[in-house]
């Protein structure tokens, strides 16, 4: 099976997000990113879908008070 690689622009793209934030973003985590057109390997592109993901997780409590 094939390593599936992804440049930065094509991320920040699906994650409506500038190709800025997304480098600086993993450089929080310790991955050097130069550019917007650098591609990033399997395992750096599930680390900024974790991140983001993180970022907009939802609480139970929060879900609660929606249905108030």
């Amino acid at each position: 099976m094939a390593d599936i690689s992804l440049k930065v622009q094509t991320i920040a793209k699906e994650l409506k997000q500038t190709s800025k934030d997304v480098i600086a973003r993993l450089a929080e985590h310790g991955v050097e990113v130069k550019k917007a057109s650098s591609v990033l390997t399997e395992d750096e592109a599930g680390l900024i879908f974790d991140i983001y993901t993180s970022l907009h997780e939802v609480t139970l409590d929060e879900i609660n008070a929606l249905k108030e």
